[in-house]
């Protein structure tokens, strides 16, 4: 009370109006005559976004991590699960708030391959996989959200076992839809993913997707591959990109809240290394400077605000251009970065 009466006294109320506010806010929420209760949002004060990974995961939250293909998906939400398991940073930036359990439905691939990826990552980060074993539980095969048993089962193993992230890779093998396009089955296996969080409050999902070829111009969110039901659904996007078609081609890694600013984006190249197993060798996912990646749009683009700016000094605001040139905001950004030298 002391704390909304100040607020609202700030705001020019006084304290009988702060009162009045409050209690007829108190009334609405517990109003019998309703079907159901409405949530009290002005009772207190709002509380900061709480992290599991600092700016890339927060807590409560669905998150999806979409990815051009051999970008690297599975390993980053590898690395995600050993981060909070070690209260390490990612990518040596961003740091796990807290040490915490994963439960991880992987199925893609062998069992063997997805024990090398652990070893040879968990090596690079000097951990021992012994030890971090029961921080990072694997679920026994493929999971299917239209399977009742199964849901109820993962349902189970939630509740007993708590985990604070919840990772899905790749999504379409627990969907069950006939196609990434169906709407409706999209939806209802997301809804029953974001059904999960309060099992254990304060867990958060992440699903890794990929994303459509040739989206390097669409805004990050129309991106996703298959219905735009994925874009609705998530609370966060991470995506990644590679600068180039070799192996050894560096990723790019964004990510994109809707709650909260985005940091910076971030670099990083696949190295391999000698381990005391032959034939398995260590991973490690090494921090760079983030490369500029643009599709085939993006130098037509570039080259048309340049001639614009070049014709009309100081008329343009980057959005107003991008209206009158019907470009998306997010296609005038990401062409405006590489010609700001030569502005």
């Amino acid at each position: 009370w002391p704390v909304l009466l100040t607020a609202g006294i700030e705001a020019g109320l006084t304290e009988e109006e702060v009162g009045d506010c409050l209690k007829a806010a108190r009334t609405l929420a517990t109003d019998k005559s309703l079907p159901v209760t409405m949530f009290p949002w002005a009772e207190r004060l709002p509380k900061p976004t709480e992290w599991l990974i600092g700016g890339v995961i927060p807590r409560e939250s669905c998150i999806v991590i979409g990815a051009e293909e051999k970008t690297g998906k599975t390993w980053v939400s590898l690395l995600m699960s050993l981060v909070l398991a070690s209260e390490g940073r990612l990518l040596d930036t961003w740091q796990a708030k807290k040490r915490g359990r994963s439960l991880l439905i992987s199925p893609e691939g062998s069992r063997s391959g997805l024990q090398r990826r652990l070893y040879g990552l968990c090596w690079s980060l000097r951990l021992d996989p012994a030890k971090v074993a029961p921080w990072v539980q694997i679920w026994p095969g493929r999971l299917s959200l239209a399977d009742d048993k199964q849901v109820a089962d993962l349902r189970t193993t939630i509740r007993v076992l708590k985990p604070d992230l919840l990772g899905i890779d790749p999504l379409v093998t627990a969907t069950d839809a006939e196609s990434e396009n169906d709407a409706a089955a999209m939806q209802a296996a997301l809804n029953k993913i974001r059904d999960l969080l309060p099992l254990n409050p304060g867990m958060s999902a992440v699903v890794c997707h990929h994303l459509a070829k040739g989206s390097a111009d669409r805004s990050p969110w129309h991106a996703l591959r298959g219905s735009s039901a994925l874009g609705a659904w998530a609370d966060g996007l991470v995506t990644l990109r590679r600068a180039g078609e070799s192996a050894s081609a560096v990723r790019r890694i964004d990510t994109w809240h809707r709650d909260d600013p985005s940091p910076e984006p971030k670099g990083f190249r696949l190295v391999t290394g000698a381990s005391e197993v032959p034939g398995v060798p260590t991973i490690r996912l090494e921090p760079c400077a983030a490369p500029e990646i643009g599709g085939r749009g993006a130098k037509k683009t570039g080259d048309q605000l340049l001639t614009d700016v070049r014709k009309d000094p100081g008329k343009w605001t980057i959005s107003a251009w991008a209206r009158w040139r019907q470009v998306s905001d997010f296609a005038a950004k990401a062409a405006l970065n590489p010609i700001l030298g030569v502005l």
